[in-house]
This record gives structure tokens, sequence and C-alpha cells, in this order.
């Protein structure tokens, strides 16, 4: 087994505070389903919110410049 903690397991513990996010059925079983499998093969301490906390990350990082040109039409820059 893989004992390497991923990013998504060294950013668990960074979060004080933790929020609620609505995702449908369909795409919690499919986070779910996967994320069973990253344990399976080695991720002990991966859970669904870490996972789905680090995907919005990388979008956000990969898509940084189309986020503050909307954000900043009233605002200034977000990211």
């Amino acid at each position: 087994m893989n004992k390497k903690k991923s990013s998504e397991q060294k950013d668990r513990g960074k979060t004080k505070y933790r929020k609620c996010i609505y995702i449908s059925d369909e795409v919690h079983k499919k986070l779910a389903s996967l994320v069973r499998s990253l344990v399976e093969s080695g991720n002990e301490n991966l859970t669904i919110g870490a996972f789905a906390n680090s995907i919005i990350k990388e979008f956000m990082v990969a898509r940084k410049n189309q986020i503050n040109e909307i954000y900043r039409e009233d605002r200034g820059n977000l990211i």
C-alpha cells in the first residue's frame, strides 16, 4: 500500500471550518464509489469532502484567469 499522503489528505487537517455544499445524488454516488476505490488502493484517510475540495481547488487554479475576469467586472480579482 502507498503510505505517502495525497494532497487531499494533507489538506484535510488544514480546514478549521468546514462548509456544506449540496450536490446531486448522482454526483455523490459517483464520488463515493471513486473515493472508496482510492481508499482501497492505499489512500486510507481520503474522504468525499477532502476529494471534492481538491477537485474544486484544482479547477479554480486551472481557470484562474476566467474566474478573475468574471469576478473583476464588479469587484477586482478574486484569485
